[in-house]
């Protein structure tokens, strides 16, 4: 585990022997490589811990998540203006729920079957959705 790698991504300043004493409460095994790196070995019942990242997870919970500095994403706006279709939805959308309308999305692995125990009435869209009127 690189110690200024899990520092950059997490946006935080904990120290070698924090993480250190951090992962060893978590029962794993830690060995120093130099000063910047150690091997961590998690206990066999953790198999959700596979990649550095992870171990870096651990780190954030364990140490506080109030130890790491609120950032936003960087994220630029589009260019390219919204398709008239989808505004045409909201609007309809708007409206309807104005109206008393309720739409509830729910994905394909809800069959037929079930709506029809459940009572609804069901529509298919685009093959994967399903939409549902609540009476």
């Amino acid at each position: 585990m690189r110690i200024q790698k899990t520092n950059d991504l997490l946006g935080s300043s904990f120290t070698k022997k924090e993480i250190t004493s951090y992962l060893k409460a978590l029962e794993m095994d830690v060995t120093d490589l130099d000063d910047h790196r150690s091997q961590v070995k998690p206990p066999s019942f953790r198999i959700d811990i596979t990649r550095e990242v992870d171990l870096m997870e651990e780190v954030a919970r364990l140490g506080g998540y109030d130890r790491i500095k609120v950032t936003y994403p960087s994220i630029r706006a589009s260019e390219e203006p919204d398709l008239p279709s989808l505004s045409l939805y909201d609007k309809v959308s708007e409206i309807m729920v104005g109206l008393g309308f309720n739409e509830i999305i729910t994905y394909s692995f809800i069959s037929p079957d079930s709506a029809d125990i459940l009572g609804q009435r069901q529509t298919a869209i685009s093959g994967h959705l399903w939409r549902y009127k609540i009476r």
